[in-house]
């Protein structure tokens, strides 16, 4: 994917931040391999393959939370998009109700929340929140509405929050993502009558808008955004990139489909180049 004559996707992978919480050995990277398999297959429309449904499961142990919201996304964007038999779909819907339902309740046990009421879980999500209040870069979730809860979690700490060398440089970051959401905001007013958007993209926007709402419920610390948020938005900011390629040049590829290949050959142990070789133009 070039720019200028400049091939940017690598350069992307190097952000700090992304660059940070996926290149060691943490949970962030396992789950960020995951999602990268289980995008990898759905593109693929190997619905049945083993290495789907295995990254799921894998993905549940380590982040229960994003697994069930991942397949929410998943099952609800195909059902929207694919011309699929009435029956199929009423067969899918219910499956996937049952297992979001099942790992919903296996999720409150592993939380300690224990039981579905609407109080106790506010409670403890307030709780979770007031928690970080004597941390160093806390941020009063509480007193905002949700566009302003979204807006810090995914694009903050900016300039006036920096107390540290790292937090400025995650600042500089940040103002390059505002300014490429802002220019995809344009190309979508000035196109808006032949936007055009694959599956792929569909389920990254619906997955990192819900994962984004669940997550202000809970969190109020700049370090804890920004160490949570490599498990969407990287996805994200690709697909905006295809968006604002599609539009440059009149069709800009899987971008996703690109980065989720490039994830999942990285992480496993290199034998012969020409095996690892991965077409971009597809």
């Amino acid at each position: 994917m070039r720019f200028f004559g400049i091939n940017v996707l690598p350069l992307f992978l190097f952000l700090p931040n992304m660059h940070i919480w996926t290149a060691g050995i943490t949970k962030e990277a396992l789950c960020f391999l995951a999602i990268a398999t289980i995008l990898l297959k759905i593109y693929k429309e190997s619905y049945r393959s083993v290495g789907l449904w295995v990254s799921f499961i894998f993905l549940f142990l380590l982040r229960p939370h994003i697994a069930i919201t991942l397949l929410f996304s998943i099952g609800l964007v195909l059902l929207w998009v694919k011309n699929w038999k009435l029956v199929y779909k009423i067969y899918i819907a219910s499956t996937m109700a049952v297992v979001l339902a099942v790992g919903y309740v296996l999720f409150l046990q592993l939380s300690q929340i224990k039981s579905l009421h609407w109080g106790r879980l506010l409670r403890f999500n307030e709780g979770s929140i007031l928690s970080f209040q004597d941390s160093g870069s806390y941020v009063p979730m509480l007193e905002y509405g949700y566009p302003m809860k979204l807006f810090s979690f995914y694009f903050r700490p900016l300039f006036a929050d920096t107390q540290n060398l790292f937090q400025w440089v995650l600042s500089v970051e940040n103002l390059i993502l505002i300014a490429l959401h802002l220019f995809v905001v344009y190309l979508f007013v000035r196109y808006w009558k032949t936007v055009k958007t694959d599956t792929l993209f569909k389920i990254v926007l619906v997955f990192a808008l819900v994962a984004g709402v669940l997550y202000v419920q809970r969190y109020a610390n700049l370090g804890i955004f920004a160490r949570t948020k490599v498990m969407m938005q990287p996805f994200l900011v690709l697909g905006l990139l295809w968006f604002v390629k599609f539009y440059k040049t009149g069709g800009g590829g899987d971008v996703i489909a690109s980065v989720a290949r490039q994830s999942v050959i990285a992480s496993v142990p290199r034998q012969h180049p020409s095996q690892n070789k991965i077409n971009m133009n597809k």
